[in-house]
């Protein structure tokens, strides 16, 4: 079986625009380096074997809760800044996360995502680069659906 990656563009971020019916937009804050992360919150617990005490103990694991993230990294595009600085700290906002296609199996992640940190940095002689981090609300919340 070859191999199917999906391209830059395959992996996207649109926000809505909370209005009925919503409408999601491509945010261009994220335009040169796009993170997405799911990760498992997990406990470790150590028991005993009673029938041998001087053995090592087995480690159980459980899955507490499951978590995402969504990072990128761009050029400022200057006209998403006001939004962007008025939602850190906002309310949040639904997203829908897309990665690939519908023709290459993609997925995509969609719920209420806060923005947790918004950074701008320059150099001098250079344009100024963003870069984000957005958080769910309520990790319970976000559903995952193949792209249609």
């Amino acid at each position: 079986m070859a191999t199917v990656t999906a391209a830059f563009t395959e992996v996207a971020i649109a926000v809505g625009d909370a209005a009925s019916p919503e409408v999601f937009t491509p945010w261009c804050l994220a335009n040169l380096t796009r993170n997405f992360a799911k990760r498992a919150n997990i406990t470790e617990d150590e028991v005993p074997d009673c029938e041998a005490l001087t053995s090592p103990m087995a480690v159980l694991r459980t899955v507490r809760s499951v978590d995402y993230s969504f990072s990128a990294e761009g050029k400022l595009h200057i006209t998403d800044l006001a939004a962007a600085r008025a939602w850190v700290g906002g309310a949040a906002k639904n997203c829908q996360i897309d990665i690939g296609t519908a023709s290459n199996g993609g997925q995509r992640f969609s719920g209420a995502f806060l923005l947790e940190s918004l950074e701008i940095v320059v150099q001098n002689k250079e344009t100024a680069t963003v870069s984000i981090q957005l958080v769910p609300a309520d990790s319970s919340a976000i559903t995952e659906a193949a792209l249609s």
